[in-house]
């Protein structure tokens, strides 16, 4: 099994921790993109696009995710949280609360 998909998938999550949310997506992305078969890298994407507040694009990422591995419960939990996550107010006030 080739395991390139590690090398950008774990970059993802370096930058996610640093809270650079744009550079783990993308790399996330290439990681799906290599290995879309692996669950996890749907899930590091989802949570990347969460980060950028890109509701519909994390909501699909986790729903794959939940094909591949629908017992994931982190996956679980964020998809539902984006289901009842509100409109446009709420995610301002979100943004405006995550600067402070």
């Amino acid at each position: 099994m080739d395991r390139d998909w590690l090398v950008p998938l774990e970059s993802a999550l370096i930058y996610l921790n640093y809270k650079m949310e744009s550079r783990a997506q993308a790399r996330a992305r290439t990681a799906v993109e290599m290995a879309p078969d692996q669950y996890y890298c749907w899930y590091v994407c989802g949570c990347a696009q969460a980060a950028l507040d890109f509701r519909r694009q994390a909501k699909e990422s986790f729903d794959q995710c939940l094909k591949l591995c629908p017992r994931h419960a982190d996956a679980l939990a964020r998809s539902a949280a984006l289901d009842g996550g509100g409109g446009l107010l709420s995610r301002t006030i979100r943004r405006l609360l995550k600067r402070s």
